[in-house]
């Protein structure tokens, strides 16, 4: 966990992380910034102006504009589903 939140502080992003454990030794193979839906990528950027990691200017920046068109379309949020009745 602690190198973990050492690659996403560095990489101010949230982390697509790789590794092995090898006779009880971690090696970390690669990491990569996540790949997310506009919705992830909006929440993310939100937390990581309250949390003080990256500017609000910044944060504008991480929203990939082709994937604006996905916030526009009404969703059925996964809470809604579970307690629908069949």
């Amino acid at each position: 966990m602690a190198i973990s939140d050492r690659l996403e502080k560095h990489f101010k992003d949230v982390q697509d992380m790789e590794f092995t454990i090898q006779e009880g030794q971690l090696y970390m193979l690669q990491t990569r910034n996540a790949k997310r839906t506009a919705v992830s990528a909006l929440k993310t950027a939100i937390d990581m102006v309250q949390e003080g990691l990256i500017k609000k200017e910044d944060a504008i920046l991480r929203i990939e504009p082709l994937s604006l068109n996905q916030l526009l379309h009404p969703f059925v949020p996964a809470k809604a589903i579970a307690n629908a009745k069949s």
